[in-house]
């Protein structure tokens, strides 16, 4: 229905009339809501430290800027680091040389009597075998002495003792091989290193480096947020909690976008009710894809609860809210008349109503702020209730 509200002119006295919307406060059915209030959260969001010492040699991204997995942000000087792979590579090769490998063969890969060191200490223990031999055979047939003897077995002993040394020899030269390599790869890594890059698709939240600063290992970088969903984690009343399930929709009201819902599920339940406080912790997943939603924001979220009620409902339209006080203007006897009014559920776009006016009552709609207690009011057309 339309009415026309009287204000009284300034000059003249005379009546200047505006027209405004008006509806009768009726019961309606609906499914209940349960409304709760957070933070909107990213859904992923990590600090990307550089995890090397160095100088900062270039930054490719900042502020505001995209990033996809695996682009890279920031550079460190890498020119050190490359000299120790290669004082790490020689380090290798000499020792992979020591025992007749050739790189990236594996020193398990030969046997101990094929190196060598080993074929050189079996050489010269065949030798002295031999020749103590030969000085024991003369000694027998009288012709050596007993001093060339002694000499003989002293040079066979200690041709043993050689080669049971380069026998552990080896086995170090292969530790060291080992150790070597690690030591490679350790000085390939760093190198690796010195490219930081997103460890995930996201956004960035904060640059923290500038070229030319000298960095340490564990020092903050960037920021990279994840946007897309966002995650809304609540607090449920214990009494409310059965409701809540996996899933479930919900609805998602920021401040900066009044007029507008967004879209979102349940997406996690805690299994357990906080005991401190009685209420269950509930996550949802808003999708995001324009980006319109931001971290931080403030959100109330509706879940439909599956419950049909019947309850007496106003547009939420029609609620002026003044100082914290929720008011409409019932609008009877010509003239219009402020209401205070107490508000329970919110279904949608209608206010649930608990105390201020009754069914059937007629309330302005549209133009609020031109109303006033007691202003004149003629009913053009009543709407049926």
């Amino acid at each position: 229905m339309r009415v026309t509200v009287g204000t009284p002119s300034r000059d003249n006295g005379e009546t200047d009339l505006s027209q405004v919307e008006a509806v009768a406060v009726s019961v309606r059915s609906a499914q209940r809501l349960l409304e709760v209030t957070g933070t909107l959260q990213p859904y992923d969001k990590v600090t990307v430290s550089s995890e090397i010492d160095g100088r900062i040699h270039r930054v490719l991204v900042d502020l505001g800027d995209q990033v996809t997995l695996g682009q890279l942000l920031t550079e460190v000087d890498s020119e050190e680091f490359k000299i120790q792979v290669v004082q790490a590579q020689a380090r290798l090769q000499q020792a992979l040389a020591g025992l007749g490998l050739r790189e990236g063969q594996d020193p398990k890969s030969i046997r101990n009597e094929e190196t060598p060191e080993v074929r050189r200490a079996n050489a010269m223990l065949e030798e002295a075998q031999q020749n103590y031999g030969r000085v024991g055979q003369l000694f027998k047939e009288g012709i050596g002495t007993q001093q060339s003897v002694d000499q003989a077995r002293a040079q066979l002993k200690s041709s043993q003792a050689n080669l049971a040394m380069t026998f552990e020899s080896i086995e170090t030269a292969r530790a060291q091989i080992d150790q070597f390599r690690a030591a490679l790869e350790l000085a390939q890594k760093k190198l690796r290193d010195t490219a930081i890059k997103a460890p995930f698709a996201g956004a960035i939240a904060e640059r923290q480096v500038a070229v030319g600063q000298f960095v340490k290992a564990q020092t903050p970088v960037f920021t990279i947020v994840q946007t897309n969903p966002l995650r809304l984690r609540v607090e449920v009343s214990e009494r409310l909690a059965p409701a809540v399930r996996i899933e479930q929709p919900v609805q998602l009201r920021v401040d900066g976008f009044p007029n507008r819902a967004f879209p979102a599920k349940i997406w996690r339940i805690s299994p357990s009710i906080t005991e401190q406080t009685r209420t269950l912790m509930v996550e949802a997943l808003a999708p995001n894809e324009d980006g319109t939603l931001r971290p931080g924001m403030f959100a109330r979220a509706a879940v439909h609860s599956g419950d049909t009620v019947r309850a007496l409902m106003i547009p939420a339209q029609a609620v002026l809210n003044f100082y914290g006080v929720n008011k409409v203007y019932c609008l009877a006897d010509g003239k219009a008349q402020d209401r205070t009014v107490k508000l329970g559920d919110r279904f949608d776009e209608y206010f649930e109503i608990l105390d201020g006016v009754r069914e059937r009552e007629i309330i302005a709609l549209s133009n609020l702020e031109k109303l006033s207690a007691g202003a004149p009011v003629e009913v053009l057309s009543r709407a049926r209730p």
